[in-house]
C-alpha cells in the first residue's frame, strides 16, 4: 500500500476526521514538514532514503519499504 491510500484507509476507518491529520501525525512522527508528506503522498518528490524505514514503522508496517523505495529495497528481499 502507499502512504496516499493508506491515509485514505486510515480515514475511512475513522481512526483520522481528515486526511490532513495522517499528514499531521506522519509529520510529526518522522520531523518533516506536512507539504514534505503530502509531496510524498502524491509521488511528486521521492521519500528520502533515511525516512524510508521509519515511514514503515509510523504507519504500523503498512507503507512498506519495498514498495516506497524499490531501488533501496527490491520487493524480492521482502516476500
Amino acid at each position: 500500500m502507499d502512504l496516499k491510500e493508506y491515509a485514505k484507509k486510515e480515514k475511512a476507518i475513522g481512526n483520522f476526521d481528515r486526511l490532513e491529520d495522517v499528514w499531521i501525525k506522519i509529520s510529526q512522527d518522522l520531523g518533516v514538514s506536512i507539504p514534505l508528506v503530502k509531496l510524498w503522498a502524491h509521488k511528486q518528490r521521492r521519500v528520502a532514503a533515511d525516512h524510508v524505514i521509519n515511514l514503515e514503522k509510523a504507519t504500523g508496517g503498512e507503507v512498506l519499504r519495498h514498495h516506497t523505495r524499490p531501488d533501496i529495497y527490491p520487493p524480492q528481499e521482502y516476500q
